[in-house]
């Protein structure tokens, strides 16, 4: 656009001038003409009138030529002028341009700042709206039935898996490497700290096996013979294990505790009851009363030494009886589950 204008102005400058000169040739013209009527006209007048003639043409020529200068000095400022006001034009455009180009990256950059700040609002609420969305999604399944039964599914499974490993464990490998591996005080000591809590965990995890399975036959099993024995036997079971730790296992610590004093006091009683040698040269005669009421209390804390065994031997052979049947119901309980999961296949 700028080079148009310039281009413009050149044209008009240059059309000026030319009309000047246009001017000047035909003002010259004229005069020749002036020149040729007059000498045409008065032959006799030549002689005289040429030195007129000539003195005009000069005259003329001096005028012309003075007034062609101003008209190049004229044309020359006009360019100069021109060129200036070109160049001024195009340094205030450059800088009305650079103005405006400032201008319009600040708009852009508070635009782009506006249009994230837009997106980045809008994805919060699509988020906040699809979070909550996917929440009431996720609460809807964990009530529906599917959920439920799932849920119920994996209670029975983990709660019988638990218990099962629990017994296989201290009923086959636990207590034949602890007895293996430490004396009988000891032994007893360390069965003492472990039969509690491998009570208590059976007792979870089968009253766990037990919720699970009725929650997730329902109704069958009140109507279905399978699922309803199944249900009873997994009950007898806890009664079984609560049976132990409510009753055969505190009354099994209690005797073997028991047993121990005893044995350490029967020990001490051995150490304090030895005879020093007599002296040289002393005769030494037959048994005495003390030695006699020694060899009559160690008889009696054999008695009891051999009662608290029977006792004991009696309690862990009714325990682990139990212990057994436990673990026999939940065998029958595992072919039972494997019979579903074949079925279901």
């Amino acid at each position: 656009m700028i080079a148009e204008v310039v281009s413009t102005c050149v044209r008009l400058i240059l059309k000026v001038i030319g009309n000047v000169e246009e001017k000047l040739s035909q003002k010259v013209h004229d005069i020749q003409e002036e020149v040729k009527d007059a000498y045409t006209k008065t032959k006799e007048k030549v002689s005289e009138k040429t030195h007129m003639v000539q003195e005009g043409v000069k005259e003329a020529v001096e005028k012309a030529k003075h007034a062609a200068k101003p008209t190049c000095d004229l044309r020359k400022t006009i360019v100069e002028d021109v060129a200036g006001n070109i160049s001024k034009i195009e340094a205030a455009s450059r800088e009305q341009m650079g103005q405006r180009g400032r201008g319009e990256r600040q708009g852009e950059e508070k635009d782009g700042v506006d249009t994230v700040k837009s997106t980045l609002h809008e994805f919060q609420k699509k988020g906040q709206h699809d979070f909550i969305n996917r929440v009431y999604d996720v609460v809807n399944y964990m009530l529906s039935t599917d959920a439920i039964g799932s849920l119920t599914c994996v209670i029975h499974i983990l709660g019988f898996a638990t218990a099962y490993g629990v017994c296989v464990w201290v009923t086959f490998f636990s207590s034949f490497v602890l007895a293996g591996a430490l004396p009988n005080q000891q032994f007893g000591i360390v069965q003492s700290k472990i039969y509690p809590f491998y009570f208590k965990i059976m007792a979870s995890c089968v009253g766990l096996a037990l919720l699970g399975h009725a929650l997730s036959q329902g109704e069958k099993v009140l109507l279905g013979k399978p699922d309803l024995f199944q249900g009873h036997a997994l009950l007898a079971t806890l009664h079984i294990i609560l049976i132990n730790l409510l009753y055969l296992e505190p009354r099994a610590t209690k005797v073997m505790f028991e047993r121990i004093r005893v044995e350490n006091e029967e020990r001490k009683g051995q150490e304090s009851s030895r005879v020093e040698p007599g002296k040289e040269g002393e005769p030494t005669t037959g048994a005495s009363g003390p030695q006699v009421m020694g060899r009559l209390d160690q008889e009696t804390v054999n008695n009891q030494i051999l009662e608290l065994n029977e006792m004991l031997k009696k309690l862990n052979a009714y325990s682990s009886f139990l212990n057994i049947l436990t673990l026999m119901v939940l065998k029958l309980h595992l072919v039972y589950l494997v019979h579903r999961l074949y079925m279901t296949c």
